[in-house]
């Protein structure tokens, strides 16, 4: 292999572009026909212009670039660039759901500019996606060899994988174009540096292209109605600490019935109706409760309701709602005093609050709860269509900006769920229960089960299983038990699923992670979880669990109506029959509701993810709201990397980006047995730590790695033990086993290549424990962001750094020494 940024490897990178280029020029043509397509149905008067990168302009960007990219000419991405210039932003989002539905949407690079401008930066805007044509499309003709090709050349990432040919495409405005052709060529990609003052001038420009005046009203009155409900976005912990501070607050200060207002609305929503009661109800005379503050007796109201005492809190409800009549979460609130005791009064209060405010989600779902409970139907929405449609965006206006969370949320998913869009409202109410503080902030779904509308039970299941899991609601759980697969044993921990792709379309692309799966499986005990199907995922589960029967038992989900172009897998241990006909959210729902019933804990369940479609895009969030640790494979696309690139899901703290490295994958998925005692274990870690810090006495004085055993944060602490207890493994890896120092081989050594195999996996288990930890790829070394430029499968490791692993896996003998044990080969 030449030496990247190497004249050599240059001359080699433009020979091979040069021989791409004339594919690259019919690539652009191609994407000129689809982008047409998509301005005939969306933008009729759009431009489209194409191109493919110039061979010179090739070299530069190879130069610019070597560092990042071995082999640019077949891993850069805008080899071929083509844009579409709609005239408005509402023609742009038609385009963008086009594309969507007829190009392969890398979403792991592409990106949306707008939506990552700071709050102070106005300017270049536009909507850049990396694509790749989709086969069986249909919608223009493309030649075979545009798709892409299978890469044999032993520098190619993944030697003997197909590589899509992939292109950049940008969408954007006319007033967009106007300013990136002006404003962005000179500020971002010119020669010299502009004086300050032009550049005040160019960004006041581009201010005055956004509607500036509705924007600040937008905001101004977004805050007002964030600032009254903060709490339902705190940390449970956060929550309290507030809480407790408001109070010491008001001791000073009894008489502030703002202030207690404020501490009510935040035990609220930690759902201590006991202490909201308690610390508003002395600002409200049960005689004259028209005398109080409006939205505190509306509070207290609610509050007194949820504790159990439904009179009171009803009489100062009508209290509220008398004081302002225009207030519809007062009237909505009122009408659900009533709910079980008069439902018709309750449902006609319903409509009021509805008919105060048609875009308030809160009294329009329980309207049209009501309605349909009555009929039986959802007719009622194609009458409320047109304020469902406004009650939808104002809900995503509140979620956007963290408002009413997670009732927003909640929202969201219902409206979607009643519109038609049940993958939608999947999505939706997994995001509510990952914010929810406990189960009464996501309401059920009981009043609307007869109506036939589809795809409700997978959100009742779904619902179901958080309230059980994750808020421990003891009929919840009953219910869960009764879900179970009937006559099925228990499942049996640890529980690990494999989820993704299984499209035969991608089969050629899932099959370049056949040997991530099998070392993966290998390293695992316990219950492995998949599809039941030979395709794709799915099938290399059952192939992989095979060699491995006895330690690792493997179980399949499959509906009660298998589709006739589906394969059962006879090398599962176990196929269980779900309740869907077709393949829908309901097989992994099914999966979820064994664990719970076998009284797993889902936070003690690893996912692992590879590329998928709609089904493992829900189940990768079901998992990720009920607790468990997702692994999604970097690089995998569709769905995984979609995912990876959402701005919602993006943070979850137990969601890891794993590189596509099968000893990375396998030490995450592997949960390590100790072969040593705690006190060995932390002696061995201690002497681990004491060797690093003296390899490392140049790093950084004040380097956090660098300091004392008693002074390492937890973290580290505790990465030095994991590395001790994955000895035992790694000694078993190459058929020895860990000893009393009486018993052990006289001056034991590994052999060169087991060194070589054992330090490959000491790398993918400390690339798999950063990553759980919160560190990411960055390109230098960095504690403080948690970034290091090492996180990169064994093959991409400089030598000097894998060495680092060699010296540890060769000092195993001598550190196990020290605690009076040895290795020993089997037999």
């Amino acid at each position: 292999m030449t030496e990247p940024c190497s004249r050599p490897w240059l001359e080699g990178q433009v020979t091979e572009y040069a021989r791409l280029y004339p594919i690259y020029e019919r690539y652009g043509r191609v994407l000129e026909d689809v982008l047409r397509a998509a301005a005939r149905r969306h933008a009729p008067l759009a431009i489209v212009q194409t191109r493919a990168k110039k061979v010179p302009s090739f070299a530069e960007k190879c130069l610019r670039k070597c560092h990042k990219y071995p082999m640019p000419a077949h891993q850069l991405t805008d080899l071929c660039g083509a844009r579409l210039i709609a005239r408005t932003a509402s023609e742009v989002k038609a385009v963008r759901a086009f594309l969507h539905e007829h190009l392969e949407i890398d979403w792991e690079n592409s990106d949306d500019v707008s939506e990552r401008l700071s709050w102070s930066e106005f300017g270049y805007r536009s909507i850049h996606y990396v694509v790749a044509l989709r086969r069986g499309d249909g919608l223009v003709d493309v030649d075979d060899d545009l798709y892409g090709f299978t890469c044999e050349s032993p520098e190619c990432p993944g030697v003997g994988t197909f590589h899509p040919f992939k292109a950049e495409i940008q969408v954007r405005t006319l007033a967009e174009h106007a300013w990136a052709d002006f404003a962005h060529d000179i500020t971002y990609k010119g020669a010299f540096t502009l004086p300050d003052t032009w550049l005040r001038e160019i960004a006041l420009m581009a201010a005055d292209l956004e509607d500036v005046d509705r924007t600040v009203e937008r905001i101004e009155e977004g805050l007002r109605t964030y600032a009254a409900s903060y709490g339902a976005y705190l940390s449970p912990d956060d929550l309290a600490a507030e809480i407790e501070t408001l109070s010491t607050v008001l001791s000073f200060d009894p008489g502030n019935a703002d202030l207690a207002w404020r501490i009510g609305k935040l035990a609220m929503t930690a759902g201590d109706w006991d202490r909201a009661v308690e610390v508003m109800g002395p600002f409200v005379d049960p005689d004259a409760p028209g005398d109080a503050m409006q939205p505190l007796l509306r509070d207290l109201g609610v509050a007194l309701r949820k504790a159990g005492d439904v009179a009171l809190g009803r009489r100062y409800l009508e209290a509220a709602v008398e004081a302002d009549p225009t207030d519809a979460d007062a009237v909505a609130s009122l009408a659900g005093t009533w709910r079980g005791e008069d439902d018709d009064r309750a449902h006609d209060l319903y409509r009021r609050a509805f008919e105060v405010d048609p875009t308030d989600y809160y009294p329009l779902l329980n309207y049209v709860d009501g309605e349909i409970e009555r009929s039986g139907t959802t007719g009622v929405l194609d009458v409320l269509a047109p304020m469902a449609s406004q009650a939808m965006a104002r809900c995503r206006a509140h979620v956007d900006v963290g408002i009413n969370v997670p009732w927003s949320l909640s929202s969201l998913a219902k409206f979607h769920l009643l519109l038609g869009d049940p993958f939608a409202a999947l999505e939706w109410y997994a995001l509510a229960i990952r914010s929810a503080p406990a189960a009464f902030a996501i309401p059920g779904l009981d009043r609307i089960r007869g109506a036939g509308i589809e795809g409700l039970e997978w959100s009742d299941r779904l619902l179901t299983l958080a309230a059980a899991a994750r808020f421990g609601d003891e009929a919840a759980l009953e219910r869960v038990r009764a879900l179970a697969t009937p006559g099925a044993d228990p499942l049996e921990g640890p529980v690990t699923i494999f989820a993704g792709g299984t499209d035969p379309a991608f089969a050629e692309q899932m099959e370049g992670y056949r040997s991530l799966v099998e070392e993966a499986v290998a390293g695992l005990s316990g219950t492995v979880v998949s599809g039941g199907t030979r395709q794709g995922v799915c099938g290399m589960v059952g192939a992989a669990g095979v060699p491995h029967r006895g330690r690792v038992r493997t179980v399949g989900y499959l509906p009660s109506g298998v589709p006739e172009d589906a394969d059962p897998d006879d090398r599962y241990d176990e196929i269980r029959e779900t309740a869907g006909q077709g393949f829908t959210p309901l097989d992994p729902l099914q999966n979820w509701i064994d664990v719970v019933a076998s009284g797993i804990d889902p936070a003690e369940v690893i996912v692992v993810g590879l590329g998928g479609g709609r089904i493992a895009a829900a189940e990768y969030r079901i998992a990720l709201a009920l607790g468990a640790t997702v692994g999604i494979v970097e690089g995998s696309g569709r769905e995984a990397s979609r995912l990876l690139a959402d701005p919602r899901w993006k943070d979850a703290p137990t969601l890891v980006p794993l590189p596509a490295d099968p000893h990375t994958v396998r030490a995450f998925v592997t949960r390590p047995t100790a072969a040593l005692s705690d006190g060995d274990r932390e002696a061995v870690a201690r002497g681990m730590h004491d060797v690093y810090r003296r390899d490392i006495a140049a790093a950084a004085a004040d380097d956090p790695a660098r300091r004392p055993w008693e002074a390492l944060s937890d973290d580290l602490r505790q990465s030095n033990l994991h590395q001790a207890d994955h000895i035992g493994a790694k000694v078993a890896e190459v058929g020895c086993r860990v000893v009393a120092a009486a018993d052990a081989d006289p001056g034991f050594e590994f052999t060169a290549a087991e060194v070589e195999r054992l330090s490959e996996m000491e790398h993918g288990r400390w690339t798999a424990d950063r990553l759980r930890s919160g560190w990411r790829w960055g390109p230098e070394r960095d504690p403080g962001a948690r970034r290091s430029p090492h996180l990169v499968p064994w093959s991409r490791l400089p030598d000097d750094i894998r060495e680092y692993d060699r010296a540890f896996v060769r000092r195993i003998p001598a550190l196990l020494g020290t605690v009076g044990l040895g290795v020993a080969r089997e037999g």
